[in-house]
């Protein structure tokens, strides 16, 4: 019988956290929270322990319900209680896109 136990804690998000995944190769994970933000972590490295997660905010003025992320890592697919899908650039960190 294998023990499970809690590796790492991040905590950067203000609110819930409501989804997260990772990327295909497991080197990056994206969270989404209440508090209308999703967060990037390079988790691959331990920079983020210092400097934090790459943000993508002032996207969404509703809750960011769910979020998932392209098997190449490019872009990150968002949908918030707002009523709209983003899609998002993760080199750049800007919205591409709107669905509404």
């Amino acid at each position: 019988m294998s023990v499970k136990r809690t590796t790492m804690t991040l905590r950067k998000h203000r609110n819930v956290v409501s989804d997260c995944c990772f990327s295909q190769t497991g080197n990056v994970l994206c969270t989404a929270s209440w508090d209308r933000s999703l967060l990037v972590w390079d988790i691959t490295v331990g920079d983020f322990r210092s400097r934090g997660p790459q943000s993508l905010s002032d996207g969404h003025q509703g809750c960011i319900s769910s979020c998932v992320i392209s098997n190449d890592a490019t872009l990150i697919v968002a949908g918030s209680y707002d009523q709209t899908i983003s899609i998002w650039d993760t080199a750049g960190l800007y919205r591409k896109l709107v669905l509404k």
